[in-house]
């Protein structure tokens, strides 16, 4: 688990690094997704493994949340 988490965080930061030296500005990082603007021009980057660990499940799990 600790290789394959090392493996990403190195993927993750070789992908941020060639974006920036691309001319993209502006680089946000969400889990599993990266994305940066250059000029008017949006580039996002899925980060997906085929480890089980870092699958993201959209079961529905989540509550709606109330405005109060």
């Amino acid at each position: 688990m600790q290789h394959a988490l090392l493996s990403s965080f190195r993927r993750e930061h070789a992908t941020i690094r060639a974006m920036l030296q691309e001319g993209y500005k502006a680089i946000v990082y969400a889990p599993r997704v990266i994305a940066g603007w250059r000029e008017g021009e949006v580039k996002t980057v899925w980060i997906v493994d085929d480890d089980a660990e870092f699958k993201w499940n959209w079961d529905n799990r989540f509550e709606a949340c109330t405005s109060t």
